[in-house]
């Protein structure tokens, strides 16, 4: 599907219809899987990623229903199914790979897209380790489940993802008081939502996991300590202040006056990133939210870190392409093995408009264009990247000629209403085949 945008002529002004956040919803399926009782959750994401785990719950013996925004998972008979899929997401597989090995049976688990290259191997050998079966077999992975395992220590190499170390620590609800897991590399990547998220939502749940050395947790409280059944696991979504971070952009790229569902008080590494950050939007807080107020100015010139936040990249990437100066980023080690290269695909899409981008490791520079194309509309690839998709439509917001976007249905990894969020506030854009 292609969508075309049309030039923005006017302040943007309404309500931002910001689904619940995909990697919050993640953590707490695994949480209430790794229980092995009943739990349930107001208010999950839409995202394709989320239903993907709603639908390995199901096939392996869940019982999952929904009345309004609550959903209601209770388990049934739990054994792996002979074929599983778990579609394109990366948090996806990292996250279920675990609790699949702890079930009962064998399965042949279909990665899809461009999964199969993207990293994994580090959280396959820490699990078998430990006793799990789990082998790489061309674009699937061989599971056979050991309901027996009872790893008490576990050591990953989290330097590709910090993922890998997530997984495992969501692993606590089956796991005895006194567990370990040992972080090997001494740099583990996206710390912020290892220990910003990750171990947030375990405390809410009860779970706690100490640092004992800087690369060490210990489970001192929680594990198999709290009964699934008489204590159900309750969890409550939130917005997504990763989604949201296209609006900052789209606040710095023309006039706007938008609301928002956020919290402010939200674990998400995001929320201290574009809600505390150094831009030019104005945050106002509400009774049930937040509203960003803007008159279109753009930093003329940025730099900054983006480890803890790499997915705003490609945000910020078109916002340095629509400013008047070169921006400088560095954190971006994990930008290769996303649902793209990010680095190579923004660099290949921003030429399109005159932009420059240069990178060495984990560093990189963009040059903004002398002057914008003015003369014909442009078209740009998403490259199966739903990050991708959304920050080259911000182009619209400075853009004088129409712009296409191929692939725009890749949106529905994370955000599947953001075009129709563009439509509420004032963006006029259509679809073509």
């Amino acid at each position: 599907m292609v969508v075309r945008i049309d030039p923005v002529e006017g302040p943007l002004e309404g309500f931002v219809p910001i689904p619940y956040s995909k990697s919050v919803s993640a953590r707490q399926i695994l949480i209430g899987l790794h229980s092995g009782g009943p739990f349930t959750i107001a208010g999950l994401s839409q995202a394709d990623d989320t239903q993907k785990l709603i639908q390995i719950a199901k096939a392996c013996g869940y019982t999952v229903e929904q009345e309004g925004e609550k959903w209601t998972f209770i388990p049934g008979r739990l054994a792996l199914p002979p074929h599983l899929a778990v579609g394109e997401g990366g948090t996806t597989l990292r996250f279920i790979l675990p609790w699949l090995a702890g079930l009962p049976g064998k399965t042949t688990l279909y990665l899809g897209g461009r999964l199969s290259q993207r990293p994994i191997t580090p959280l396959i050998q820490a699990l078998a380790e430990t006793g799990a079966y789990i082998e790489v077999v061309g674009h699937t992975l061989e599971i056979t489940g050991n309901p027996d395992w009872n790893p008490k220590r576990l050591q990953i190499d989290a330097r590709q993802s910090g993922q890998f170390l997530s997984a495992l620590l969501l692993m606590a609800p089956r796991l005895e008081v006194g567990s370990t897991i040992r972080e090997t590399s001494g740099e583990p990547a996206t710390l912020s939502y290892v220990e910003g998220l990750t171990l947030t939502l375990l405390r809410d749940a009860e779970h706690y996991w100490e640092r004992s050395t800087p690369d060490e947790w210990v489970l001192v409280r929680g594990g198999k300590g709290i009964s699934a059944w008489a204590v159900p696991y309750h969890a409550r979504g939130e917005a997504d202040w990763s989604g949201a971070g296209y609006f900052w952009g789209w606040a710095m790229g023309t006039a706007a006056r938008l609301k928002l569902p956020l919290s402010l008080g939200s674990s998400q590494p995001e929320k201290t990133f574009w809600g505390k950050g150094p831009w030019p939007v104005k945050v106002e807080p509400l009774p049930w939210g937040l509203r960003l107020i803007s008159s279109g100015e753009c930093p003329p010139a940025w730099e900054g870190d983006l480890s803890a936040v790499p997915d705003t990249f490609p945000t910020l990437a078109v916002l340095a392409a629509l400013s008047a100066e070169s921006w400088s980023f560095t954190g971006l080690r994990t930008l290769p093995h996303k649902e793209s290269h990010r680095l190579l695909v923004m660099q290949t899409e921003l030429a399109k408009i005159g932009a420059r981008i240069e990178w060495s490791g984990d560093a990189c520079r963009v040059f903004p264009p002398p002057k914008l194309p003015e003369e014909r509309p442009l078209s740009f690839h998403a490259h199966g990247d739903h990050r991708v998709a959304m920050a080259l439509s911000l182009l619209a917001s400075r853009l004088k000629v129409p712009l296409y976007i191929r692939e725009a249905e890749v949106v529905a990894k994370s955000f599947p209403g953001y075009w129709a969020a563009l439509r509420n506030v004032g963006i006029l854009l259509t679809f073509e085949e």
